[in-house]
Order: C-alpha cells, then structure tokens, then sequence
C-alpha cells in the first residue's frame, strides 16, 4: 500500500520460496524515536496479495522486537496508528424491528494494517451488560453472535469491541428496540 512507510529497510531475506525446517528468529532493534512510539510490528510482505501481514510477536522489549518466522522474504517494521474499523452492522443504531426480526448480531470488522486480533480479550459483543460468546471469520472479517430464539420485544443495546495485533482499540455501542 502506497500509504504505509516502512520506518526501517526493507529486508529481502532469501530464499523466500522455501518453508523452513526450523524457525528463524528476526530482531530488529529500536532506535530512541521508535522505543517511544506505539503500534510497532515487525510485517513480512505477501507477495500474492501484494499487502503486509502482522509478524506474531515472540518478544517486545523497550530496545527490540523479535518475531519467529517459518519462512523467509521481505520484512520490514512498521506503524499502525488506526483502529479497525466496524461496517454493516446489524441491528443498526436507534432502529425499531418486529418480534422475531432479530436472529443475530453481526459486523464486518476492517483494519488497514496489523489485522484483527482474534481472541476473547480483543473481540467482545456485550448484550444489554451481559457478554456473550461471538464468533470472528476472519476470512468474511465477520463477527457475530446467532440467538438460540429471536430476541423478544423490549429495548437492548449491544456494546462491540475490538483491538487489531497493534494494539488500536475500537468500541461502539449500538442501541435499538423489539416491537
């Protein structure tokens, strides 16, 4: 993406074809600016989709940022600053529906760069103050959460949370009714 600046070179490790027997372990070291920035991430360039994809982190320290890689290629550190990003969502905001209308909640999650973190500390659909369990397809980008029954007629709000591998977080709550 033309937007994103690397903050480093860019590293082209080879052979970049070949998976490896044994992971390789990539530090880079942080210069005075960067230990003070946030949303620092070591990203490996996906040739096929042409974009750069999130390094899982092994260790994160004041002074480096080490990540284990099975295969080689392009790498680079880079910033994220911006949170992810919530579409289509349904219920939608201050929205009246009929009894029986309501069989899930559902969103599209977008992230520009680090990618959704998928776990039940980064991702959360809280009911009306109660959590409940969403599931994230990280393909569709979708998270949702499917009733056993229709929800019935009363007010609720939906509170949605979600932190991308950067650490951005984004909330939004969302309230509606059942008539």
């Amino acid at each position: 993406k033309e937007s994103i600046k690397p903050l480093e070179n860019i590293y082209n490790i080879k052979p970049a074809s070949l998976p490896l027997k044994n992971p390789a372990f990539l530090t880079f070291s942080l210069n005075q600016k960067q230990r003070s920035m946030s949303g620092l991430g070591i990203y490996k360039l996906n040739n096929k989709k042409d974009e750069w994809e999130f390094q899982n982190l092994q260790q994160k320290n004041f002074n480096k940022i080490t990540v284990e890689l099975s295969n080689l290629g392009a790498v680079t550190l880079l910033q994220d600053t911006i949170p992810p990003e919530m579409v289509n969502i349904f219920p939608a905001q201050s929205k009246s529906y009929t009894s029986g209308e309501i069989h899930s909640i559902e969103c599209i999650l977008k992230d520009n760069l680090s990618g959704i973190e998928p776990t039940e500390e980064t991702l959360k659909i809280i009911l009306n103050e109660k959590k409940i369990f969403c599931a994230y397809q990280p393909v569709k980008r979708k998270l949702s959460y499917s009733f056993v029954n229709p929800l019935p007629p009363g007010d609720y709000t939906i509170f949605i949370f979600a932190q991308d591998y950067a650490g951005n977080k984004m909330e939004k709550t969302i309230k509606f009714n059942v008539n």
